[in-house]
């Protein structure tokens, strides 16, 4: 953190709002303070409406901790990676999102590609989101999922270390997209030369017959990795899985 930059504190957050717990907390109005280290926003459980405008901010992870976010004001921050949206997938309420100023929103088809992955924005900085914007922003990019391609660095995974960005590309055409991580496991797990995580538990892939006590199973280094990745797989967001069944499902093609 540079020396101009500030930490949010909870003594600046509760001086503002009035209020004598965080979690009573629900409309943050703090712009232009320098802040960059936010993290103070993960305790912030009940918050409704967050602005952050004119600040350091560089990225979208703390917001993530918010369930109940409903409006998200940062406009002219420092966030440079478009991916840092994927944080903001698990967020339902979230109906208006301001990002512009940062250098994410130069990005080729920045708001097409923020509107696949978060659809159910009604406002994405000054303009509204219209259907017909959904409709484009599904057929060009439903299969992004994050890596921008324009930024190398992708954001950490809240869990696992994860090689790869979230997935947050568009689900079977059978499913509506606000069920993004709750999708039945695939039955069958396609055979082929890497590892593939899926969404399944060790139990849900046991064979439906044991084998006879007098026998003893050989098990094959192949189970042994299938076992290790399944047990993996229990580390992993919703989003995350998400993007294993993508990467199942177009392996499968």
């Amino acid at each position: 953190m540079s020396s101009k930059c500030v930490e949010l504190k909870e003594h600046m957050i509760l001086g503002v709002t009035k209020m004598s717990r965080l979690s009573d907390i629900k409309k943050v109005n703090y712009w232009g303070k320098n802040l960059e280290d936010i993290r103070l926003v993960r305790e912030m459980k009940n918050v409704e409406t967050i602005s952050l405008s004119v600040n350091f901010i560089t990225k979208l992870k703390d917001f993530s901790y918010c369930p109940h976010l409903k409006e998200l004001y940062l406009r002219k921050n420092n966030i440079k990676d478009l991916a840092q949206i994927s944080y903001l997938t698990n967020l339902s309420n979230l109906r208006v999102l301001w990002l512009s100023g940062n250098p994410c929103s130069d990005v080729k088809d920045y708001r097409l590609k923020v509107i696949a992955i978060l659809p159910q924005l009604e406002k994405l900085d000054e303009g509204d989101v219209t259907d017909a914007e959904r409709q484009q922003a599904k057929a060009r990019y439903a299969n992004w999922c994050g890596r921008t391609g324009e930024t190398p660095q992708t954001p950490a995974q809240h869990k696992f270390d994860f090689p790869t960005e979230t997935d947050n590309s568009t689900p079977t055409q059978n499913k509506p997209r606000k069920q993004w991580g709750a999708q039945a496991a695939p039955k069958s797990i396609p055979n082929h030369n890497q590892p593939i995580l899926h969404h399944q538990t060790p139990q849900e892939t046991r064979p439906s017959h044991q084998p006879s006590p007098m026998r003893t199973p050989i098990v094959s280094q192949g189970d042994n990795v299938l076992h290790a990745v399944l047990m993996l797989c229990e580390t992993l967001t919703p989003a995350q899985l998400n993007m294993v069944e993508q990467k199942i499902q177009a392996l499968r093609h």
